[in-house]
């Protein structure tokens, strides 16, 4: 299954007197009311029928892949017999959900039916298809799904599903960028619904042709469909209809040069979606598409009248209104909402990125590239629940504890990880639907008592005022679109507390540095990177020293310390290098931290279940043999943190489990420091993979990335060297999976010293999503973590060193620099001991 639900992102957060007995917990009664429907239907019609309605509970809800396998599942029973169905579903469909043979039933009692069966199986299919759209691996097949539905609408004699279908058709082909294909779904789809449409379905049917029409620059058509539009409120009017006729209408008005009239119509079109925006339920974001299209169609009107001033206005005012709407729900996002939001995101940030690059040179444009990034990692990387004192400091409430706990018996279970392997997906459907449905009440729980919002920010000149050292450079890379030929091109934003604007720097293309980064060579890599990226980037330094950093791509796995520049110096004997996951980190004052008694958990020396041989110094990451030096880290660093006040609690052996590892959630407050000595793993996804077992030769048939990532502990052996199924609980694998879902608000540092933590599948706008990501959105402020395998001895030994220079109070780079700089001393031809490790503020 593509779609993962990763739990409660904002479980454990805030406390009121509210309890169990008297919340209503209207979603999840909703969600248990059309589970019963499915489950009492007395024969396949009804069946048949609550599973397409469960399928729409689903799609409303921001479901899209459960919407999806639901109403395939509708259109296997709806189906007139087993070769229509294999034609209409597609080899691609079933081979991605695994449907089997079996599965394809059919009951005589459908054609008994009083609905006409033609009508009920064309609905499948248009459920399937709106569902894939939203899926970047089955996307591609939606188009053939809806044309499907076309002939079973015509049998059907359903003219106001057949207008609909070519609705939604039409949508696929303007997200596309095939407009003249959207232009004669969309006509179609008006044809159709003359009769049977309501009036503000027709209208939005309109206005979507009217947009494509403008897109084709066919301006004269689309001011001739807009007449028939009315100009004022109706009573039936959606709260999307006027304002992209408004929008349409400014488009007009640009092409006519009629400047004043345009900016007077999307002044009133922003207002009206502001107020919109503010009142939908973030996760329903049919809204915030119309916005996005609209006024950027607006903008590219007024790109095309070689007005690029204007054009850039429009651009930040759309980017003010999301911040001021959307952006005060930032901390209460769950993953699932994260990722909706990001498919409409992401066309329109590369589109922004893309006119700056092209106009580069204009006034305002590095500034406008720089915020954009900004607003990016402040809706889909950070964490800003540890920005609130409030939520850190309450993170024990009894009841989001017992939903939390309510979806853990739910997700975590074998049956839910191995559903893609199974073919089995209507119980783990059902599931999902009920920790969606847990995961709505917390949402709903903490926004009824929280009060005080989350600010956005994002400007260049409110990140500019936090460089108070004349000796620091801000490097902020972004990865874009090239204007040239659309090639992944990375770049950077390179400035100081002198500059006036940050200075654009093009760097390589994605694909080279891929390519680089794979090469074996060590040498010829390293030349790569200071000739592509670091020289780049250096000549805008200007003699300063100190360096901060702010990956993003490919470059987060990038060790930098460890690269020797030209002056055949490591560049961290160069420069001091600061590395940050989001520039406004900064600027908001993250909570301290620094409570009297500081509560330290060590888990390590874990015993994997492997037989005690080993290797003369074994590496972390290479099979789960048991680490000697493991036991000595755990040791020193205890005794270390116990003569500096610390209350140290050690996890070691069979006791460094799973179930004690999530048990730290659970706790009033979550450790000031977890520290983590043991194996790391990241696998990469082969989609061929069938077999129940996590690990397959080094690779993993598991999609989720946050499956494909994480840390072995005490029986972990079993699961890893055997191919046993994914047995989430207890099988000793801890996955970035199981740690997104817990709550570390009051940690301050989770070191994990193990190979490949600070890997993970890269994934545009989201970073590196693996364990990183995981204990990010789990509240952890900072990390140290590695970026590749490092050998047992020398990874305890810099950990040692590390605690012995922390001073609670004091930087905790400035330890972890003094650690990373007497270890290159002791191995200073061997920067795979020391240039691996890196901390991420």
């Amino acid at each position: 299954m593509t779609r993962y639900i990763t739990g409660i992102l904002i479980l454990l957060l805030v406390s009121v007197a509210t309890s169990q007995a008297q919340r209503k917990e209207p979603e999840i009664k909703a969600c248990e009311r059309q589970i019963e429907k499915l489950k009492k239907a007395p024969d396949d019609v009804t069946f048949a029928r609550e599973l397409y309605n469960t399928g729409i509970y689903c799609l409303d809800r921001g479901m899209y892949d459960e919407a999806a396998l639901l109403a395939s599942l509708a259109a296997a029973f709806n189906a007139q017999d087993i070769d229509s169905i294999s034609k209409l579903l597609l080899p691609a469909l079933i081979q991605s959900f695994s449907f089997k043979e079996e599965d394809m039933k059919y009951s005589d009692d459908v054609a008994k039916s009083s609905e006409n069966a033609y009508s009920r199986l064309a609905k499948a299919y248009t459920l399937t298809a709106e569902g894939m759209k939203h899926n970047a691996c089955l996307r591609g097949y939606a188009e053939q799904i809806f044309k499907s539905s076309f002939s079973q609408y015509r049998l059907a004699a359903n003219d106001y599903m057949y207008a609909v279908a070519h609705t939604l058709l039409g949508d696929y082909y303007y997200e596309e960028k095939r407009y003249a294909d959207a232009i004669k779904s969309f006509k179609k789809a008006v044809s159709l619904g003359e009769r049977p449409f309501l009036e503000y379905e027709l209208e939005e049917a309109k206005n979507r042709w009217i947009m494509a029409l403008i897109q084709q620059g066919k301006y004269k058509e689309a001011e001739k469909v807009l007449d028939g539009i009315r100009k004022t409120d109706t009573p039936t009017r959606t709260i999307t209809g006027l304002k992209d006729a408004m929008c349409s209408r400014a488009c007009i008005a640009i092409m006519k040069k009629d400047y004043a009239t345009a900016q007077s119509l999307c002044k009133e079109a922003d207002e009206r979606y502001r107020k919109s925006m503010n009142s939908m339920n973030f996760y329903r974001l049919n809204v915030l598409r119309n916005f996005f299209d609209s006024f950027t169609l607006v903008a590219r009107c007024y790109e095309r009248q070689n007005e690029i001033g204007k054009s850039l206005q429009t651009y930040q005012k759309m980017k003010a209104c999301l911040i001021h709407t959307l952006g005060l729900y930032i901390p209460y996002y769950i993953d699932l909402d994260r990722t909706n939001l990001l498919s409409l995101f992401q066309p329109w940030y590369d589109e922004m990125q893309t006119f700056a690059y092209r106009y580069i040179n204009h006034e305002g444009m590095p500034k406008f590239m720089y915020s954009n990034a900004q607003l990016m990692k402040q809706f889909f990387l950070v964490s800003p629940a540890i920005y609130n004192e409030k939520m850190v400091a309450m993170q024990g409430d009894k009841y989001l504890r017992q939903l939390s706990q309510r979806q853990s018996e739910i997700m975590l279970t074998e049956d839910a990880m191995n559903v893609h392997l199974k073919g089995d997906y209507l119980p783990n459907i059902l599931n999902s639907m009920r920790s969606m449905a847990l995961s709505r009440e917390a949402v709903a729980y903490v926004l009824g008592s929280v009060q005080e919002p989350y600010r956005c920010i994002t400007e260049w000149e409110s990140i500019l005022k936090t460089v108070t050292s004349k000796e620091e450079v801000m490097v902020e890379f972004i990865l874009l679109h090239r204007p040239d030929n659309g090639a992944r091109q990375y770049a950077a934003l390179v400035f100081t507390n002198a500059d006036k604007s940050p200075h654009f720097v093009p760097l390589c293309d994605e694909e080279p540095l891929r390519a680089a980064l794979n090469d074996t060579d060590d040498d010829q890599q390293n030349d790569f990177i200071v000739k592509n990226i670091w020289n780049p980037i250096q000549a805008h330094f200007g003699g300063r020293i100190v360096i901060s950093l702010f990956p993003t791509g490919l470059l987060s796995i990038i060790p930098f310390t460890g690269i020797v520049s030209d002056n055949n110096l490591y560049l961290c004997n160069e420069y001091g290098l600061k590395f940050q996951l989001c520039a406004t980190d900064r600027l908001t004052k993250k909570y301290n931290l620094y409570p009297e008694n500081k509560s330290v958990v060590l888990f390590g020396a874990a015993d994997y279940g492997l037989s005690p041989s080993k290797p003369e110094n074994p590496v972390r990451g290479q099979g789960f043999h048991y680490l000697p030096s493991s036991k000595k880290e755990i040791a020193s660093i205890s005794t270390v943190l116990k003569e500096k006040g610390c209350l140290v609690e050690v996890f070691s052996g069979r006791q460094a489990t799973e179930s004690a590892f999530r048990r730290l959630s659970d706790r009033k407050e979550s450790p000031f420091v977890l520290h983590i000595s043991t194996h790391g793993f990241y696998l990469p996804y082969d989609s061929g993979i069938k077999d129940k077992g996590l690990n397959q030769e080094g690779k993993s048939g598991y999609y989720n990335p946050l499956l494909r990532t994480g840390l072995a502990l005490s029986g972990a052996s079993k699961a890893w060297k055997d191919s046993a199924s994914l047995n989430l609980p207890n099988d000793g694998l801890l996955t970035a999976y199981e740690i997104f879902g817990m709550s570390l608000l009051n940690t301050d540092l989770v070191v994990l010293s193990a190979c490949n933590t600070g890997l993970g599948e890269i994934r545009d706008g989201e970073g590196v999503y693996g364990l990183q990501r995981a204990f990010r959105s789990a509240g952890a402020r900072n990390m140290i973590m590695t970026l590749a395998e490092v050998s047992d001895k020398e990874t305890a030994e810099f950990m040692t060193l590390f605690y012995q220079n922390w001073k609670f109070k004091t930087s905790k780079r400035v330890a972890f620099v003094k650690a990373q700089g007497e270890m290159m001393k002791r191995h200073h031809k061997e920067p795979e001991k020391w240039a691996y490790f890196v901390l991420i503020e």
